[in-house]
């Protein structure tokens, strides 16, 4: 009988299952921000060299293990790219209008819905969500705005765009949940306005 090999596991499907198992264990556990890659793959017994290959980063990897296609930090970096940040107005209308296209696309929209809906019934998902949603949406945010009040400015954008995902999609409340895509972005691009200037 031929023995096995030891050491770190070898194809690139079973790394990315392994990697994926040992995530969604830890991040459960652990939640996000206790949870290294290091320990992940440690866990999984990979290389941790192998997370950024398969995955990009820690955040690429949470994503995927909790089946989230594309991250807020993602949505925010496109919207940096057409945003003139010094102008609160366009960098507001900007936010807004990317993040309802996004929420509108079905295959974006359904693995995030399932996500909330297990989480409001699991608290360790829920904790696990939240300190990811902090560090990759409020945490990007303040870091984008800067300033000795970035964190309470980029937690009011924040909780306006939670707060009207959650209106449109979740609870379906009206004239929300039917109002067409860019006139809701006209109804709450005027609310963050206010956080995003600097004199906030």
């Amino acid at each position: 009988m031929v023995n096995s090999p030891r050491g770190r596991r070898k194809g690139p499907s079973r790394t990315r299952t392994a990697l994926l198992g040992a995530a969604r264990e830890q991040f459960m556990l652990r939640g996000y921000d206790r949870t290294s890659a290091r320990a992940i793959a440690e866990i999984a017994g990979v290389d941790h060299a192998m997370v950024n290959y398969h995955f990009g980063s820690k955040r690429g990897l949470f994503a995927e293990a909790m089946a989230i296609d594309v991250s807020p930090r993602v949505i925010l970096d496109v919207v940096l790219q057409h945003a003139d940040t010094s102008n609160p107005r366009d960098f507001a209308r900007k936010i807004a209008v990317t993040f309802l296209y996004m929420w509108d696309q079905e295959a974006f929209r359904e693995p995030l819905l399932g996500v909330i809906r297990q989480a409001a019934h699991d608290e360790q998902t829920r904790s696990a969500i939240a300190e990811f949603m902090s560090a990759e949406l409020l945490g990007r945010i303040a870091e984008i705005l800067g300033g000795e009040r970035a964190r309470v400015r980029g937690g009011a954008v924040a909780s306006v765009l939670v707060g009207t995902l959650m209106s449109r999609y979740v609870f379906r409340l009206e004239p929300f949940a039917s109002m067409p895509r860019a006139q809701l972005a006209d109804v709450i691009a005027p609310m963050l306005v206010v956080p995003l200037r600097r004199s906030f």
